[in-house]
């Protein structure tokens, strides 16, 4: 700890053991291990507990959970084991031979260049002097944050494992006055430990510490441990102990039921609800009557559960896999995997499941009643919402429990859900404003608990502290990706203050007073809003201060760029542009980019787009709004998704061509980029996600890079058994430039409509009788037989129609496929202007003894040949075994015509040469 002689190299220096180590040192290192319990522990959460070796060492060890690899969970790395090192220096920088010997030095336990062998660990140290010359590549501001392996002093590198560059970080000049103003600050800020508490706190920890390092425990000192130190300082720990106090709703039986009995439970609710306090409960409520049960908290797709490696019994807690504010484009695989998971649920695999219900519903997943518990404002009565603020009430300090108990009846009658009685309580903790009564408090108190007070009242939180760039830097680190992480704010954190010294140290002391006021939920690690009206709040926020906003978030885009040289990945650029398209989407503020940044985003950006991935669509409204007019990929973006709202009718939208010059097409063209991203967006957006196409861009887009034709075949392939396609006539006009590729479009669309035709099918019946599906389910399956088949149907219309103009009607009549092409057949020739006898006649011969023969009588009533009517006279007397055809073939509909229409003149366009008998080779 403290070093006795002027050099590193006295061995006595470096022994525990020695005379050398002082009271002074002895503190500082039970400081440092006090701070970071609080830090890593408790605060961030990225480590469930601190290991402290005896005293006769000068380190402790951190398990990290999850390094960042992401700003959003979809980017999973391996975790890592931190060796901290304390050093109470008194006699100068370190250089860079000191930390070699350092790093060397090792007695009766490994040294920690040994210890780096291990490509798991990673060290810090934490010491009181700066560092000097190469030395001070190695230097950071905060725990979590490591020098790239590039800064590693070559001399250095060459005493150490060859992949140790980027394992090893010193936390320096982190005298004593900053570990005592960053352990008050934890503590009364994010903790909020009283005032007059604070000391008494910061030695009780300090003696935890202690009887750590003599042994106690075997030096390990756990999150359950650090928070009863603070409970009893009369600090507040939030959610830590996510069951503490918690209130069953009046539905807690149905909840119990649904996954005891069905295994699993998918709990909906508007927001506020306390759908994820009831989620862990009945995961608790399993561990007690299975014992063993492993619980999997599910980050990521669906496929985390096919690749979960755990051994049954397991429970699986699923969040919001919709979005946690909006339906994400993210989340479709859910909807695609969501019922087959659901079935898949047994007694030893049970699924908890949560979403707000507006998402689920925005969704458009169809889920089984048997599956959904709604959990609403009217699932706590009364006597919840009583129990929800006893059980807060010993929160608070001593002095305000009396004050506060008084407002019980008031806070029952005006807080509907246990998040309204939770922010209570949280602005309760606060205390009493300066020249504020009793009344007063209270009442300001239950009004910015309201959902509907909590975007006022954080913007006048951030009026009154003073805070626009961290509301800015806060929303902005949202925008880069839904869900933040404790694991990466370190970095963004020195990022920050290396573009604005006053930036220095102020993030997470912001982001922890948005915790401790119900503004930000924390599970873990990891960091959501805890409601809509948050975002709203900080969006307000950087409004009214646009110039320092506008200016901040530059900043913020940089460094989550320069992320990227850390960990060798491309998500701080992809949070970059989320953050940059979330801005110039909204027009909040100018956000102007220095030119280099503009390119490297256009860089990521046309690979990113260029590689058609599995997020090509968000990648294209990205490319769209971020990239510049230098970035081909994103100047096609922009012509592929450009769009005209109708002023009458804002929310339909189409498709118009921009204006473009001819230079321009050239330069697009000659990109071999193009082509991969054209062909992506008809065979995976036009299909499927864009609004309505006209039929001139099929041709429209071949300026852009040529024959497209295969390409919207895959295109008409992929939506044959859709009911309602905008765009299918668009799909159909470029794919039927290759008729004779098209044939595989007719196969299919035949054989979706025969399949059709089918229906109701004998297994549906079985299953609805057999309560397999919910009580609207038969409704909704006889409509769908009404809508499936419409783009089936435009797509052999479609091919009809061009056939016949460019081949005549011979070919369909010889077509294999030609019976289930009749009836598009006979509406084609009842609206052209060019049929001629001889082809009626061939309609006539192949529709005898068919039901389409209906739709040909009833072609022929609007104006009947005059050769046709014997033929029909003979017709009407033999008769049609099909009944619809008797109903409303010839001998209906004709019989009533008879004194008209049979004798008037025949249809326009008919060639009257020749007297035909339909029946001609029937």
């Amino acid at each position: 700890m403290d070093e006795s002689s002027s050099s590193p190299q006295a061995a006595d220096a470096l022994s525990p053991s020695s005379g050398g180590r002082s009271l002074e040192g002895y503190v500082y290192q039970l400081d440092v291990s006090v701070l970071v319990a609080l830090d890593l522990v408790l605060a961030r959460k990225v480590a469930h507990e601190i290991v402290l070796e005896p005293a006769t060492e000068e380190d402790l060890e951190a398990d990290i959970e999850h390094e960042p690899g992401a700003l959003s969970e979809t980017v999973a790395l391996d975790g890592y084991r931190l060796v901290l090192q304390c050093k109470l220096r008194n006699t100068g920088p370190w250089k860079s031979g000191d930390l070699i010997r350092l790093l060397a030095h090792g007695k009766r336990r490994k040294s920690a260049r040994d210890r780096l062998a291990d490509a798991s660990i990673r060290y810090l140290l934490a010491t009181s002097a700066d560092l000097d010359g190469t030395a001070r590549h190695l230097k950071v501001e905060a725990v979590g944050v490591w020098p790239p392996a590039s800064d590693m002093p070559p001399d250095m590198a060459k005493n150490l494992p060859a992949d140790a560059g980027g394992r090893i970080a010193i936390l320096g000049a982190m005298d004593q006055e900053k570990i005592n103003a960053r352990t008050e600050r934890l503590l009364s800020q994010r903790f909020r430990v009283p005032h007059s508490n604070l000391q008494s706190c910061r030695e009780a920890l300090r003696a935890e510490a202690l009887l750590r390092m003599r042994g106690a425990a075997q030096g390990v000192w756990t999150r359950l441990d650090v928070e009863r130190l603070i409970t009893a300082a009369e600090g507040y720990v939030e959610e830590s102990t996510a069951l503490e106090g918690f209130v069953p709703p009046t539905n807690w039986d149905e909840l119990k039921t649904a996954i005891e009995t069905k295994h699993a439970v998918v709990i909906t609710g508007a927001s506020g609800t306390g759908k994820t306090r009831v989620a862990k409960a009945l995961i608790a409520h399993l561990r007690d009557r299975i014992p063993g049960i492993k619980h999997v908290v599910v980050q990521g797709g669906p496929e985390k559960i096919a690749d979960d490696p755990n051994s049954r019994p397991v429970v699986y807690e699923i969040e919001d896999p919709w979005g946690r504010f909006r339906l994400e484009p993210t989340s479709a695989p859910w909807n695609g995997a969501i019922a087959e998971i659901l079935q898949s649920a047994a007694p030893d695999r049970k699924f908890v499941i949560t979403s707000r219900s507006d998402v689920l519903h925005e969704s458009k997943l169809r889920l089984k009643d048997k599956w959904v518990v709604s959990l609403e404002d009217e699932n706590y009565g009364p006597a919840e919402r009583t129990k929800l603020f006893e059980n807060r009430l010993s929160s608070l300090p001593p002095n305000l429990q009396p004050i506060v108990l008084r407002s019980r009846n008031d806070a029952v009658e005006r807080l509907a859900t246990p998040l309204e009685m939770h922010r209570y309580f949280a602005v309760l903790a606060d205390g009493l404003e300066k020249d504020e009564n009793t009344g007063e408090y209270i009442a300001r108190c239950l009004s910015d608990a309201h959902q509907s007070s909590i975007e006022a009242a954080l913007i006048h939180n951030v009026r009154q502290r003073r805070t626009w760039a961290w509301a800015a830097i806060t929303w902005g680190l949202f925008k880069s990706g839904a869900r933040q992480t404790f694991n990466v704010l370190p970095a963004i954190q020195a990022g920050l203050t290396k573009r604005q010294s006053d930036f220095e140290d102020g993030l997470e002391p912001y982001l922890n007073f948005l915790i401790a006021g119900r503004n930000l939920r924390q599970s873990e690690a990891t960091l959501t809003y805890q409601h809509p009206r948050v975002e709203l709040g900080l969006e307000e926020s950087l409004k009214e201060k646009p110039g320092l906003s506008a200016r901040v978030l530059s900043y913020l885009v940089e460094v989550l760029i320069d992320l990227d040289k850390r960990t060798d990945t491309d998500w701080g650029t992809e949070g970059a542009a989320h953050l940059v398209h979330a801005v110039r989407e909204r027009s909040i503020v100018q956000l102007e980019l220095p030119a280099a940044r503009q390119s490297q985003l256009d860089v990521w950006i046309g690979s990113r787009l260029a590689g058609t991935g599995l997020d090509f669509r968000e990648d294209l409204k990205l490319a769209a709004s971020v990239g510049s007019a230098d970035s081909i990929p994103a100047e096609v973006a922009r012509w592929l998704t450009h769009q005209h709202r109708n002023e009458e009718h804002w929310f339909f939208a189409s498709w118009t061509a921009p204006a473009r010059s001819p230079e321009w097409f050239q330069r697009v063209a000659a990109d071999h980029r193009t082509r991969a991203i054209c062909i992506a967006f008809i065979t995976r957006e036009l299909p499927h996600h864009n609004p309505s196409y006209p039929a001139e861009f099929a041709d429209q887009v071949t300026e852009l890079c040529g024959n497209l034709t295969p390409a919207f075949i895959d295109a008409a392939l992929s939506i044959v058994q859709d009911s309602y396609n905008p765009n299918a006539s668009l799909i159909a006009e470029g794919a039927i430039a290759d008729i004779s590729g098209f044939e595989a479009v007719v196969t299919r669309a035949v054989s979706y409509r025969q399949e059709l035709s089918r229906k109701p099918d004998d297994d549906f019946k079985l299953k609805l009788a057999n309560g397999e599906y919910d009580g609207d389910a038969e409704d909704r399956y006889y409509e769908s037989i009404g809508e499936d088949g419409r783009t089936a149907y435009e797509l052999l219309e479609c091919y009809v129609a061009m056939r016949r103009e460019r081949d005549g009607w011979a070919p369909i009549r010889d077509h294999a496929h030609a019976v289930d092409l009749l009836y598009f057949w006979i509406r084609l020739a009842e609206r052209a202007a060019d049929v001629t006898i001889e082809e009626w006649r061939a309609i006539g011969g192949a529709v005898l003894d068919r039901p389409e023969e209906r739709d040909f009588w009833q072609a022929m009533q609007k104006s009947l040949p005059v050769e046709f009517l014997s033929a029909l006279r003979e017709r009407i007397v033999t008769g049609n075994a099909i009944r619809e055809v008797r109903l409303e073939g010839p001998g209906s509909g004709a019989s009533r015509r008879t004194r008209g229409v049979f004798f008037g003149s025949p249809p326009s366009g008919v060639n009257q040469s020749g007297a035909p008998d339909i029946r001609t080779g029937v």
